[in-house]
C-alpha cells in the first residue's frame, strides 16, 4: 500500500471527487473568480528540507533572479509557517511552488493537495504524470518551461491578467478535494481484506519493486 499507481492498494496524498459535495464552495468560487483586482503577494514556498534529491532549491534560487519569492520554514530566515499559516496562505499569495523533495514516480504529496484546497495555484515539479492527478487546469508544470527565467515571467504575466489567472480555479464548479485522512479509513479495511484473502501475494525483492528506475536526479544548473 503505497502512493505508487501500481501497487497492491494505491494511498495517494490526495483524491478528486465530484458531485453534490462540490455544490457547497460555488459561492465561494464565484466570489474568488469575479475579483476584477487581486491586491495579493506573488509566490509562497514553504520547506523544511534544505537540501534535495530533485534540487528544487537551486531552481527556486534561479527564479529569484526575476521574480519576489516569500519562503518560510526551517531553511529560511523568514520564519516557520504553521499549520494554521499553511492553510491560510491562499488568502496571501497567488501562486505556491509544489516543489517535491524527490523526483520519482507517481510521488505528488500534499505540497499540492493541500493547495489545490486553496484559492491559489500550485506551480508543480515533479515526475509524476500531473495531467492525470490534478483536475484540469489546475497547475503550472515546471516541465512546460524552458527555464527558471521563462516561468517567471508567465508568473508575472498571470498577475497581470485576472482573467486569465481566474480561469486555473474554475476546476472548482465540477470537482473537489478528498484529502490523505479522508483516503486512509477507507484503504485500510481494502489492506485488511487483502491480508485475511488466502491467495496472498508475496514479494520476495521489494527493493526491485520500490527502488530500481524510477527516480530522477535533474541538473537545474545547465
Amino acid at each position: 500500500m503505497t502512493y505508487r499507481r501500481d501497487s497492491d492498494i494505491f494511498l495517494p496524498y490526495g483524491e478528486l471527487q465530484s458531485g453534490d459535495y462540490v455544490s457547497t464552495i460555488k459561492n465561494k468560487l464565484k466570489e474568488t473568480s469575479s475579483r476584477l483586482t487581486d491586491d495579493r503577494k506573488l509566490v509562497a514556498w514553504v520547506v523544511s528540507h534544505c537540501e534535495t534529491r530533485s534540487k528544487r532549491e537551486k531552481y527556486v534560487q534561479k527564479m529569484k533572479n526575476w521574480i519576489p519569492i516569500d519562503q518560510y520554514g526551517k531553511c529560511t530566515a523568514g520564519g516557520d509557517c504553521d499549520n494554521t499559516c499553511y492553510m491560510n496562505l491562499g488568502t496571501k499569495y497567488k501562486f505556491y511552488l509544489s516543489f517535491e523533495n524527490s523526483l520519482c514516480k507517481d510521488y505528488v504529496t500534499e505540497k499540492l493537495w493541500r493547495i489545490l484546497e486553496q484559492d491559489m495555484i500550485p506551480v508543480v515539479l515533479g515526475s509524476a504524470n500531473y495531467t492525470d492527478v490534478a483536475p484540469p487546469h489546475s497547475f503550472i508544470n515546471v516541465q512546460d518551461f524552458k527555464s527558471p527565467e521563462e516561468l517567471a515571467k508567465y508568473l508575472l504575466k498571470l498577475e497581470k491578467n485576472q482573467k486569465e489567472y481566474n480561469k486555473y480555479l474554475e476546476w472548482k464548479r465540477t470537482y473537489s478535494v478528498k484529502s490523505f485522512y479522508h483516503l486512509v479509513s477507507q484503504r485500510l479495511c481494502d489492506l485488511c481484506e487483502r491480508v485475511h484473502n488466502p491467495e496472498k501475494k508475496v514479494y520476495t525483492q521489494f527493493g526491485d519493486w520500490w527502488y530500481k528506475g524510477i527516480c530522477e536526479n535533474p541538473n537545474w544548473e545547465r
